[in-house]
């Protein structure tokens, strides 16, 4: 089932958001791998987010994008990969 958040599945919504929440923690390694759904992909420097900061360093172009807020990466289709 897709959720309304995303176009991935609820589950992965989830996924995601209990990802980052465990980054906060300290719970994760140094990067966080993330995939779009229009094919991208991107990490979290994980050490950023206990500063504040959702930045996705796109894997293919070195672009940084920067999120606010989980819901805020998760509804433009990011999930952890």
């Amino acid at each position: 089932m897709i959720s309304d958040d995303s176009s991935w599945s609820r589950a992965a919504d989830d996924a995601t958001r209990q990802a980052f929440h465990m980054g906060e923690l300290g719970l994760l390694g140094d990067i966080l791998h993330l995939k779009h759904r229009a094919g991208a992909f991107g990490v979290v420097n994980v050490a950023t987010l206990s500063r504040g900061k959702i930045d996705i360093c796109h894997k293919a172009t070195g672009q940084t994008t920067r999120f606010g807020t989980i819901e805020e990466l998760i509804h433009p289709g990011w999930t952890v990969d």
